[in-house]
């Protein structure tokens, strides 16, 4: 990470965050002063919205991110018919990634297939095959891990981009994919950069105090940021 310009610190919290930058706890229990003008927030994962309605229709309790906590058969507490997949259920402390949404919808569907056709075997319950993660980490580099196989790099943006490919559906998603990859690479740009400015006219907030309490209570408990 060094080459790239980016400086790793393990074991740190953020604690405050104002319009000059956050305020970082150790470990050792003192506290860091990062001076920045832009900071990018990615705490955590929260349930998205369709997640509240059912839960307030069935009382079904919900973890810290909103989502719905189920049995071992993904379904809600006292509703047998009712089942929770991906983002929107809470089992084991299974991450929100993609992977466990694809197995979970498959066991659901299977479940519910085999209730129709009215199977007397009892299948079993949802159980998660970790297939490894990887992730992209600049053009041209990423980091792969399956099981005890480590790779980064360009092997590991090679790898990632295979598997991409491998667990997108149909030909056209695979062909669109391909060349869009192709055109980034080619020429550097990116379509989904964004660039904003701040109004006319617009004061910047004052800062705040170690002593003060944050502006957003969230922000201090490091918990997903809920949107109205």
């Amino acid at each position: 990470m060094d080459d790239l310009g980016v400086e790793v610190h393990l074991r740190s919290i953020v604690t405050q965050v104002d319009d000059r930058g956050p305020t970082v706890s150790r470990k050792d229990g003192g506290s860091d002063r990062v001076e920045a003008r832009t900071v990018l927030w990615t705490a955590g994962v929260e349930a998205p919205p369709p997640a509240t309605a059912p839960a307030r229709a069935t009382g079904a309790e919900q973890d810290r991110a909103g989502r719905i906590r189920v049995q071992p058969d993904l379904s809600v507490a006292g509703h047998p018919r009712i089942r929770m997949v991906g983002d929107l259920m809470s089992l084991d402390e299974l991450p929100g990634l993609a992977e466990v949404a694809m197995q979970s919808g498959a066991y659901a569907g299977r479940r519910i297939r085999h209730s129709v056709e009215g199977g007397t075997r009892e299948p079993r319950p949802f159980r998660y095959l970790d297939l490894g993660s990887a992730a992209y980490i600049s053009r041209g580099r990423a980091v792969v891990k399956m099981g005890r196989f480590h790779a980064s790099g360009r092997v590991g943006r090679l790898i990632r981009l295979f598997i991409h490919i491998v667990f997108l559906t149909g030909f056209r998603s695979r062909a669109g994919a391909l060349l869009s990859w192709a055109v980034v690479f080619a020429s550097g740009s990116r379509r989904e950069r964004a660039f904003t400015a701040a109004a006319p006219g617009a004061t910047a907030a004052p800062p705040v105090s170690p002593s003060s309490p944050p502006a957003d209570p969230a922000v201090a408990r490091n918990e997903p940021r809920r949107s109205a």
